[in-house]
């Protein structure tokens, strides 16, 4: 059965006309509306009584008051001065109901939106959307769609394993960037003398080790002197601390034994002031080298290539002693050692020290070294 639409039922039912019908709702023509037959019909009257005056008493009633029993149709309400009268404002509309399928809509009248309140539609149940023409599809109704959470499962799921993929790539480049290559502790045997001093050196010039071509250079007094072939090596072992930042050759010869050559600007320790303190000074530069590194026991021979004498090289004066040494090894050994201590003046009221020693049994050793030693002489 169709059901007629919530709409003003006077424009659609009588256009123009402004007395409203009585109907049987919801109406059981055929053709939808009363008014309005199937096509190809002719025109039927709507309810029975048509032509009559709309506005007259209903039929089998006299003016007056209603009789017991009788109960007015929606349309009119009876009163005492004016007996029925339509109240078409407390009519209440049904709901926005369809039109007939292919039934044409009279002038003025919205498409229908929905059925009349309080009427129960044999459709599809509530919250079904019809298929397209306002009827559902075959089948009956389709049950709404639920949303799977599953593509959000897995674009969440792909996030994840990027972030972490990112996260591993990262610690392993951080982790490849720390390793540093192990560094090897140093021997036993690469050690020098005791000494007090075995801190790093200031460059003394061109290079760290004063090297200057052929000639070893303290470049704080200006110093120097030619550079001893091998088994010589460009660097200072033990370095000693009555020197700052020495600067020379070595040779090791055994654990803590070291055949040397070094130069630098005396200590502050030092009382020097001039050409005049050059004596005192040696002795006191010898007397601090035999205590720090030969120990407390050792013996100077001054008997066997003893030289202990002032020089002058190119106008600066030097005061240099050359000596045999006997002492106490670290292993208990008795050695002996062949020194060469010399202060050089440096011509503004400081002066150079120049330590040299070879261990006995080294005789090409020990000529190299006085050799070097015969050379030292000032900056031009």
């Amino acid at each position: 059965m169709r059901v007629p639409s919530s709409c003003d039922l006077n424009a659609a039912v009588l256009g123009t006309t402004a007395y409203p019908p009585v109907v049987t709702y919801p109406p059981q023509s055929p053709g939808g509306w009363p008014d309005q037959p199937p096509q190809g019909q002719p025109p039927q009257q709507p309810y029975p009584g048509a032509g009559a005056d709309p506005f007259g008493p209903p039929p089998g009633h006299s003016s007056g008051a209603p009789s017991a029993g009788d109960e007015p149709s929606g349309f009119e309400q009876y009163s005492l001065d004016t007996g029925w009268q339509q109240q078409p404002q407390q009519y209440e509309q049904p709901g926005a109901q369809p039109p007939p399928y292919g039934a044409p809509l009279a002038p003025g009248m919205a498409p229908p939106s929905g059925p009349p309140a309080g009427y129960q539609p044999s459709g599809p149940p509530a919250g079904y959307q019809p298929g397209p023409g306002g009827f559902p599809p075959p089948g009956g109704p389709v049950p709404p769609k639920k949303r799977s959470i599953a593509p959000w499962l897995f674009v969440g799921g792909g996030a994840l394993v990027l972030v972490l993929a990112i996260v591993a790539v990262v610690a392993l480049v951080s982790t490849g960037k720390d390793k540093k290559p192990p560094v090897a502790d140093p021997s036993s045997s690469s050690s020098a003398r005791p000494s007090t001093s075995a801190t790093a050196k200031p460059s003394p010039g061109p290079s760290d080790d004063g090297v200057h071509g052929n000639k070893i250079i303290d470049s704080a007094t200006g110093w120097g002197y030619t550079k001893a072939g091998s088994p010589w090596v460009d660097s200072v072992e033990p370095p000693a601390k009555e020197l700052q930042s020495p600067v020379g050759q070595s040779v090791k010869i055994d654990t803590n034994v070291y055949a040397t050559m070094q130069l630098g600007k005396l200590s502050d320790d030092f009382d020097y002031s001039g050409p005049d303190d050059l004596k005192s000074v040696k002795s006191d530069l010898a007397t601090s080298i035999l205590k720090g590194y030969y120990g407390t026991g050792a013996k100077v021979d001054a008997g066997k290539d003893h030289l202990d004498e002032q020089l002058t090289q190119l106008g600066r004066k030097a005061w240099l002693w050359a000596f045999d040494v006997t002492y106490t090894s670290s292993a208990g050994k008795k050695t002996t050692e062949y020194v060469v201590v010399a202060v050089l003046d440096a011509g503004d009221g400081t002066a150079a020290g120049f330590w040299g020693s070879v261990p006995d049994g080294h005789d090409k050793l020990n000529k190299q070294m006085r050799k070097a030693a015969g050379t030292l002489s000032p900056k031009p």
